[in-house]
């Protein structure tokens, strides 16, 4: 008896699958929409996953990279290089210990001007992870490999000789050889080089101590042995767990970043879902009639929303594949354009969970239109369309659930903001309920909205007012349309005001710790005449000038005098970056590391004496005044020292200059001139900004995909109420109205459409995008957070908005005046 009757349930599930099969082979333009939707959607997460993990690993091998030949690593926070070098021989001595060696990084000075990061050449061949490009490993002592953006920035090649302080003085090292680097997004500028250990010293270095097992036991079981023959004071890992230790402070660039980028990606899979919800909505609509008749001949509600939840789910699975597959595509193309496609691409596993995300966000959003589909009955149902008696339906719940959102989401901003801890984690999700909030409550305000912006079309006549009463008049078309739009120009402008007001903030902080990019500076002898013409003929040296230089002396109340130079230029303002405030015509700016150790603190009296010149000053310790000086206005320096002698050059660079070229340039400039000393923040600052940069265009570029995705919701929304309304046009045209007039009277409804969604979605956008950038300072520590909106580009989001709510009307209205009014009527 339950083989008898299981039959006919069996027949009929594989009547609906086969139904649901036929209409996705008939019909593949129908499911275009969401296919691309999933597709886009699932394809920004996998990018941003893949892109992000590559990312990682390469910044991983470079942090790792002179352990990562190693089985185990012994380090030490308490004992000097040279005490734990004296763990050698015991670590030798341990079984399963095939060979082991110290393994020396410090970092020295280039001429004094600028920084290299150096490690000890390993004796063994499974340590040495570099590779040569030219040349030969260091030989001997006063030989060195270094790196490509050494060798370019100080204008090196093999045979070259670089003098470097490795902390007891400077020496004098020929290029052996020069090795390729690794790269990143995160990378920089830094310069590295080898160094034969007997080159460095121990007092002057880190070290560890790099283990290579005979194979007789793990990794792990090898770190256990010698951790215990060790003893305290003693850090035993693997090599794996020591390079994720170094890893994971470096790696909270990348954290912010995946935060920021999944944010987007949460972004356009909510823009993506109500694509598909619109989407199925337009395909069961157009299926009514066929709805109709399956209901009519047996099928019940259940059957006929599973078959619709089938398509949902295949339609799923081939836009998720795809969107796989771009999204690999677009993560290899930009860790190409970052460099860290080298070390090979990482695609983490939870790319398939972004698959599943996918395929779930389909089916689920299948889910409501299928329900909706199949409350009629199936009389209803083979009407062309539905009775608009539910518009309002759900209005209060939808009135509550709005207001409770908005306040959780609300709250959460304000206690994020005022918050200490998950600033931006906190402030994310109050965004995202207050964002939710808004998108909910759409039809409560949505059509007073229309009705205040429909006052403009009374000029239009009968055509204006009909188009004005037509959007307001159900609610629940018009919030579909408007919450796309709304959408897509909240996204854009989230992202400019987020992304200006953070750049700014940002541009602001770093201008503060970089106030000078580049300082060149004499110690004993005159600063050569012409130098600042020469430094500005440099390519990206946007201005240069000289600042005068004498030596004073400074008494703290209560400390040792000490004698210090100062700096004094007329027009100093001009290279000072903007942020970083300027030199008061009243006060000594001191080096904070100087202030620091001399006992003074910002707002300390000094007295400054400069011969039998005696003034008291304010003292206030800043970075415009580094490298151990002190900055004073002219009007000081001329008290104090009426004829000063040129000591100082400061250069401005351009912001698109190219720092490598600039630094080649200036050290070309600089090498047969040892007196001088080439200083400032450009690399650094340079660094932080192209990192920004890059971030902000990526960023731009993935939310394009999001908007694209709403843009392509608006053309279904209004799709579907030409659809819903091919009965009132019809009756409009049988009662005069012409082909034209029908026109207008849609794209005027575009109009209203798009202008009030695109007023709520600017206004939102800029408080989201001053909420994130205000979490996002608070989590950098940025001194002060700026608002900043451009006006011109939020216009221009607008103007897009309407254009492409016009654009988005013409084919339905088309589709609507083609129809024949008798036609249309016949349908009833």
């Amino acid at each position: 008896m339950s083989a008898t009757s299981a039959t006919p349930a069996t027949a009929t599930r594989r009547v609906m699958i086969n139904i649901a099969f036929s209409q996705l082979r008939r019909h593949p333009g129908r499911i275009v929409a969401v296919l691309l939707a999933v597709m886009i959607s699932v394809g920004y997460l996998t990018a941003t996953l893949s892109f992000l993990a590559t990312e990682t690993a390469a910044i991983g091998r470079q942090l790792a990279a002179r352990t990562a030949g190693a089985d185990v690593v012994v380090s030490s926070d308490e004992l000097s290089a040279r005490q734990l070098g004296h763990r050698v021989q015991t670590v030798r001595r341990t079984p399963g210990v095939a060979d082991a060696e110290l393994s020396y990084q410090l970092y020295g000075n280039i001429d004094q001007r600028s920084t290299i990061e150096l490690q000890s050449l390993p004796r063994l061949d499974q340590l040495r992870w570099a590779k040569l490009t030219t040349g030969s490993w260091p030989t001997r002592r006063n030989q060195i490999a270094i790196g490509k953006t050494a060798a370019e920035q100080q204008n090196l090649g093999v045979g070259g000789t670089i003098r470097v302080d490795l902390g007891n003085g400077p020496q004098t090292f020929t290029v052996s050889g020069i090795t390729d680097e690794q790269k990143s997004l995160f990378s920089g500028k830094l310069q590295t080089g080898f160094l034969l250990p007997a080159a460095i010293d121990p007092q002057q270095a880190q070290a560890d101590l790099l283990v290579i097992g005979d194979g007789s036991t793990s990794a792990n079981g090898l770190a256990e042995a010698l951790d215990q023959r060790l003893g305290s004071k003693i850090t035993v890992q693997t090599s794996a767990a020591y390079g994720q230790q170094q890893v994971k402070d470096m790696a909270q660039g990348a954290d912010v970043l995946r935060n920021l980028l999944l944010i987007f990606g949460c972004i356009a899979l909510l823009v993506g879902t109500i694509l598909i919800v619109n989407t199925f909505l337009i395909l069961l609509a157009q299926r009514r009639r066929q709805i109709g008749l399956l209901r009519a001949v047996g099928a019940t509600g259940r059957q006929v929303r599973r078959s619709v939840l089938i398509e949902a789910l295949i339609t799923g699975l081939i836009g998720s594949a795809l969107g796989i597959g771009l999204g690999v595509g677009v993560s290899a193309v930009a860790a190409g354009i970052s460099g860290s496609l080298a070390g090979g691409l990482v695609i983490p596993p939870t790319v398939l969970a972004a698959g599943l995300i996918g395929v779930l966000v389909t089916v689920l959003a299948a889910i409501g239109p299928a329900r909706r589909a199949t409350r009629v009955s199936p009389l209803e149902a083979l009407r062309p369309v539905g009775d608009a008696a539910d518009t309002r339906r759900g209005s209060v719940i939808s009135g509550v659930v709005a207001t409770l959102l908005a306040v959780v989401g609300g709250g959460l901003i304000v206690l994020g903001l005022r918050g200490e801890v998950q600033t931006l984690l906190v402030c994310i999700a109050g965004s995202a309920l207050l964002a939710v909030a808004i998108l909910v409550g759409v039809k409560l305000y949505f059509p007073a909205l229309l009705r205040v912006i429909g006052k403009i079309t009374a000029p239009l006549g009968p055509v204006g007012r009909l188009a004005t009463a037509n959007t307001a008049r159900n609610p629940g078309r018009a919030a579909a349309t408007g919450a796309a739009l709304m959408l897509a120009t909240g996204l854009i402008v989230t992202l400019q005001v987020g992304s200006a007001s953070v750049k700014a903030s940002t541009s602001a902080t770093l201008d503060q710790h970089y106030p000078v990019d580049v300082t060149v500076s004499a110690s004993t002898k005159p600063l050569p005449a012409g130098l600042d013409q020469k430094i500005t003929k440099i390519v990206g040296i946007q201005s240069a000038v000289v600042l005068n230089k004498t030596m004073i002396t400074v008494k703290p109340a209560g400390q040792p005098s000490r004698k210090i130079p100062i700096l004094a230029g007329d027009h100093a303002a001009s290279v000072i970056n903007p942020g970083a405030g300027q030199v008061p015509a009243d006060r000594l700016l001191l080096d904070p590391v100087l202030a620091q150790s001399m006992g003074i603190r910002s707002g300390d009296r000094v007295q400054v004496r400069h011969g039998a010149v005696r003034q008291t000053m304010i003292a206030e310790p800043n970075r415009i005044a580094a490298d151990y000086i002190g900055v004073v206005s002219p009007a000081v320096m001329h008290r104090l020292a009426p004829n000063p002698t040129p000591g100082a050059v400061w250069a401005k660079a351009a912001p698109s200059a190219d720092i490598t070229k600039i630094t080649s340039a200036l050290n070309r400039l600089l090498q047969d001139q040892p007196d001088l000393q080439l200083s400032g923040s450009l690399t650094q600052k340079a660094a932080y900004e192209t990192l920004l940069d890059t971030l902000l265009t990526i960023a731009t570029v993935l939310l394009g995909v999001a908007v694209v995705i709403a843009l392509i919701g608006v053309g279904n929304t209004l799709g579907l109420s030409v659809l819903e309304r091919s009965r009132e046009s019809a009756l409009l045209r049988a009662l005069g109205l012409q082909r034209r007039q029908l026109r207008l009277m849609l794209a005027i409804e575009a109009v209203l459409l798009a202008f009030a969604g695109a007023a709520v979605g600017i206004v939102a956008g800029a408080f989201f995008g001053w909420v994130g950038s205000a979490a996002l300072g608070s989590e950098l520590d940025y001194t002060t957070t700026y608002f900043s909106m451009s006006l011109g580009q939020t216009l221009a989001v607008a103007g897009v908005a309407i254009v492409a709510g016009v654009l988005a009307s013409v084919l339905p209205a088309r589709r609507a005046a083609r129809s024949a009014p008798v036609d249309a009527l016949a349908e009833t």
